[in-house]
C-alpha cells in the first residue's frame, strides 16, 4: 500500500447550547409582538403562513423593558462568546493558534446586529432554503417548539456548504449527509455561519411556533 497524507479540511461548525434558565414568562413576552396576520415583506417568495418582526426586536425589548427578553439576548451573546472560543480553541481542524493566542471569551465582542422574531400563522408555516449575508455568524433561540418535530414539520435544516453538480460513489461523503437537522426544544440556541444554506420544513402543529433569530457580528477586543 502506497503512503498518503490527508488533511480534514473547511470544517463547517454547528453548535447549539439549552438555557438552563428558559423561564415561559419569556412567550408572553414574545406575544406582546405579535400582529396576529401574516408579514413576510422580506424576501416574501421564500416564506408563507408566517408573522416576522422588524429587525430590531431586541432593541425594543430593552426600550419596553421586556426583562425575560433582555435575559435571554444576553444568554445568546455570552454563550456565542464560550462556544465560539472552545471551539476553536481547542476543537476546529486547522492550527488558528495565531488567531486565538491572547483571545478570552471576554475579549469576543458579540454584536447582535439584527434580531426578530418568527410565529407560525396557521397551518403550513414555512421558511425556504436561505443565508444571511452581510454578517458571520446565525442564531436561531426555540422559545416556543413545543409540537415541532419529524411529524408535524417545523424542524431547521442546514446544508452543507459544497456544491456539486455531480454524484456518483466518489463524493458519498458530500451527498449523504447533506442536509444537518437540529433537535428543538424550548430554550436551546443554535449558532451556524451565517452564509450556510438553511431552512424549517412546513410546520402543522396545532400550538403556535415562535422562534428568535438574530445575525452576530464579530471582533476580537484586545
Amino acid at each position: 500500500m502506497g503512503s498518503y497524507t490527508f488533511w480534514n479540511k473547511w470544517s463547517t461548525p454547528i453548535m447549539t447550547s439549552l438555557d438552563e434558565e428558559y423561564d415561559k414568562r419569556v412567550v408572553k413576552e414574545c406575544l406582546r409582538y405579535y400582529k396576529n396576520k401574516n408579514r413576510t415583506e422580506v424576501a416574501p417568495l421564500i416564506k408563507g403562513n408566517l408573522y416576522e418582526s422588524d429587525f430590531n426586536f431586541f432593541d425594543v425589548a430593552r426600550r419596553k423593558n421586556y426583562t425575560s427578553l433582555i435575559r435571554v439576548e444576553n444568554f445568546i451573546k455570552s454563550q456565542f462568546q464560550i462556544c465560539f472560543h472552545d471551539y476553536f480553541t481547542f476543537h476546529f481542524t486547522e492550527d488558528v493558534g495565531y488567531k486565538m493566542n491572547g483571545v478570552e471569551p471576554e475579549n469576543i465582542d458579540v454584536n447582535l446586529k439584527e434580531s426578530w422574531i418568527h410565529f407560525s400563522n396557521d397551518k403550513g408555516s414555512w421558511h425556504g432554503i436561505h443565508n444571511h449575508p452581510m454578517t458571520s455568524w446565525g442564531a436561531i433561540y426555540y422559545v416556543k417548539v413545543d409540537e415541532t418535530g419529524p411529524e408535524k414539520g417545523g424542524i431547521n435544516g442546514f446544508r452543507q456548504p459544497f456544491q456539486n453538480m455531480y454524484i456518483d460513489d466518489g463524493n458519498f461523503f458530500q451527498q449523504d449527509f447533506s442536509v444537518f437537522t437540529i433537535e428543538p426544544q424550548n430554550g436551546k440556541v443554535v449558532f451556524f455561519p451565517a452564509n450556510l444554506m438553511h431552512n424549517a420544513t412546513p410546520y402543522y402543529g396545532d400550538e403556535q411556533r415562535i422562534v428568535i433569530a438574530a445575525n452576530i457580528n464579530v471582533n476580537f477586543k484586545r
